[in-house]
């Protein structure tokens, strides 16, 4: 009777200390909101598709006017993504206006329209996930966001003129136009992360990850930590996001990480993976692609970084250490030494 009564008080102080850590972690990624608005950030939203595709101004007042506009950006992007080469050349504007009436960029553009028409949920989103950066980093600058066709040549692109976002590569898997794209280009596993509910984290991880990812070492232990960081800091300035939305899997591809956690690192350690400095095997844990071939068929790509991200997780769980703190800890040793694989 005792030894099942304190075999009871072990079991509830088990499921307590569980408990514990949860609410702790919820709470580690929760600022309230009256702390929030002491910040006031503005994005200063842009939608250069609708400017690009404006059929209201005649061809040259409208490449002037984009030029005076966007500047040296809207000159990279009639140079090089929609290859219609010099912007100051005599012939620019003519080369403009062919771009914009070519039949299969407008069908592309007319999607837009009618699928990111109100844009006021991701502006929302974004400008909110900034006032938490501006929270963790006060003296941070917050870009400007630009919303673009990219001519399917960037979901997100981070340049000194601000983030500008390839709103086409977020139209979904199932829009028609994307099912149609060429498969031997645009392969299944690429397609599955066009998803609109990827856009914040998507644009915001390229953000982070330009202006705070840090090489701890050339091994593949080293190799997920670092990206466990960046991820750890997006879910941090994303906290309502779900977890497989911050990795951008589906709910699906999350299970599969959680459920085989443990085998994963059993595997990484047996197979003495983790000091590994083969620079294939590491791309596999943390590169896209239709799966990570180390473990198998069913996994879902780039394992690595979400064990990085649970690595991180328990760190900063473990210690409650600041985000600088974390940022600044290089001794990945240190970093590993509270994981638990569960």
């Amino acid at each position: 009777m005792k030894k099942n009564m304190l075999h009871k008080i072990y079991i509830f102080f088990i499921i307590l200390f569980t408990l514990n850590c949860c609410y702790n972690e919820k709470n580690k990624f929760k600022i309230p909101e009256e702390e929030l608005n002491n910040y006031n950030v503005d994005i200063n939203l842009e939608r250069m598709e609708q400017d690009v595709f404006d059929r209201s101004k005649e061809a040259t007042k409208k490449h002037q006017f984009l030029l005076n506009k966007y500047g040296d950006f809207y000159k990279y992007y009639f140079a090089y993504i929609i290859g219609a080469g010099d912007p100051d050349g005599p012939t620019s504007s003519k080369r403009l206006d062919d771009f914009i009436k070519d039949s299969t960029v407008n069908l592309f553009y007319n999607e837009l329209k009618k699928e990111f028409n109100n844009f006021h949920p991701f502006e929302n989103e974004l400008t909110k996930a900034f006032k938490h950066y501006k929270y963790y980093f006060p003296d941070s600058a917050v870009p400007k966001v630009t919303t673009f066709y990219s001519n399917f040549e960037y979901q997100v692109l981070d340049t000194k003129y601000g983030l500008a976002i390839g709103i086409e590569l977020f139209l979904g898997k199932e829009n028609p136009l994307i099912k149609r794209l060429p498969k031997n280009i645009f392969h299944q596993y690429l397609i599955d992360k066009m998803e609109k509910k990827f856009l914040s984290s998507r644009t915001l991880y390229g953000f982070l990850y330009n202006r705070f990812y840090t090489p701890l070492g050339d091994d593949l232990i080293s190799s997920i930590i670092a990206e466990g960081k960046i991820y750890y800091l997006l879910k941090l300035i994303l906290p309502e996001l779900p977890e497989n939305i911050i990795m951008l899997y589906d709910k699906d591809e999350l299970n599969w990480c959680i459920n085989n956690q443990n085998n994963v690192w059993k595997l990484m350690i047996n197979k003495q993976l983790i000091y590994s400095k083969d620079k294939r095997m590491i791309n596999d844990f943390i590169l896209l692609g239709p799966s990570t071939k180390q473990l198998g068929p069913d996994s879902p790509a780039y394992v690595g970084k979400w064990i990085g991200f649970q690595i991180i997780k328990d760190y900063a769980n473990s210690t409650n250490k600041s985000i600088n703190e974390i940022l600044e800890e290089k001794n990945v040793q240190t970093l590993l030494s509270t994981y638990d694989p569960k």
